[in-house]
């Protein structure tokens, strides 16, 4: 069991990071989470974020809000989604596996498994791709969602977006 909660931050690290556990979340069962450092807009719960390691320090990582207008570059971009407020200077669990509140712009609707993307607005999906930013390992989780609700429900299974 992790040190740390899943669904809270902390100034301390707790874990080294980038450990992955496998934990029970009351609302959605068990899924798979990878402790990270917050970064300076995660303000909000079920926001996409994108990780990354830096190649040449492979102990410094990243944590940044996704969006469409993401550059990918000839690198797969990893994705997860926080589970807590997790801003710059604290460090949280980030799902990467298992079903999931995600945050989601206004108008979409899904039906179940229909694929997501990410959209301009930082951190939100929708329906489908924007300029192939269809993300890999993220569906709808069926659960009916409403236009003018701010999340949806997803299953993830290690979500990525691919290079071209």
């Amino acid at each position: 069991m992790p040190k740390q909660a899943i669904a809270s931050c902390s100034s301390t690290k707790a874990v080294p990071i980038g450990t992955i556990v496998r934990a029970f979340d009351s609302n959605y069962g068990e899924g798979e989470f990878v402790y990270l450092p917050g970064g300076a807009s995660i303000t909000s719960v079920g926001v996409v974020v994108q990780w990354t390691m830096n190649a040449s320090l492979p102990t410094t990582y990243a944590t940044v809000k996704a969006s469409s207008t993401s550059a990918i570059g000839a690198n797969t971009q990893v994705l997860a989604v926080s589970k807590s407020i997790a801003v710059a200077g604290t460090y949280a669990w980030f799902q990467i596996a298992g079903l999931c509140s995600v945050r989601k712009i206004a108008s979409i609707i899904s039906a179940a498994r229909t694929a997501l993307g990410l959209k301009t607005t930082l951190g939100r999906v929708g329906r489908g791709s924007a300029s192939g930013k269809q993300i890999l390992g993220m569906r709808h989780g069926g659960i009916s969602t409403a236009a003018a609700t701010s999340v949806l429900i997803a299953f993830l299974e290690r979500p990525h977006l691919w290079a071209l």
